[in-house]
């Protein structure tokens, strides 16, 4: 699929990816869905599609927080995601290999991670978290010398305020749009490789045997 060049402000559509595992969706799937109510508020004609890993995710979101036709929000799941993803005006996606999908596609997104609070205060207590970012694309941009793409909320920052404050902008042609498309265009050119990159991890890996 292309990268998303275009930009509908009369039909926007936003993505939805609040994780896969069920404690993910448990930690995600209400805010993600009461951000994107609340953002409907301020862009009318928006719509959704929400992207799941499979059946039982989806009953699971169903439980946790359901929504009705006048969300106008589209399920779909596994490898149907693609075209759907691509075609999205912006994303609110749960940190994981969904950003660098987004990335690639050029979809504007706000990235998110929720964990079990014990769990996130025993790993600052121990100082285990050694990295400047949570989404790949940010970490790739950052270690290639450049600014981050994607702005990150975790855990206590990932509020319904914070999130429509950064969401809405990428809805419409805003500086903050660009800012990140650019960024975005900067990642797909460090990402591509003289020879197939199957090719190249073989002759890396082939050093260490």
């Amino acid at each position: 699929y292309t990268q998303n060049a275009t930009l509908n402000t009369q039909h926007p559509t936003l993505a939805l990816l609040p994780g896969s595992r069920t404690s993910e969706l448990h930690r995600h799937w209400p805010l993600f869905l009461q951000t994107y109510r609340q953002l409907r508020t301020i862009h009318p004609a928006l719509t959704a599609v929400l992207a799941l890993p499979n059946h039982k995710a989806l009953t699971t979101c169903r439980k946790l927080a359901p929504w009705t036709p006048a969300d106008a929000i589209t399920h779909i799941l596994g490898e149907d995601r693609f075209p759907h993803l691509a075609a999205a005006t912006a994303a609110l996606s749960k940190s994981g290999t969904n950003n660098l999908e987004l990335a690639i596609l050029g979809v504007p997104s706000v990235v998110v991670y929720r964990m079990n609070p014990l769990t996130h205060a025993i790993l600052h207590y121990l100082k285990l978290v050694k990295v400047p970012f949570i989404s790949l694309p940010n970490l790739i941009l950052h270690y290639a010398g450049h600014q981050p793409a994607y702005p990150e909320f975790v855990q206590n920052t990932a509020t319904e305020t914070n999130l429509i404050a950064t969401l809405a902008p990428l809805l419409t042609e805003s500086p903050a749009r660009q800012t990140q498309t650019a960024a975005l265009t900067t990642l797909n050119t460090l990402l591509k490789t003289p020879n197939p990159p199957a090719e190249q991890a073989a002759k890396v890996i082939s050093n260490y045997l």
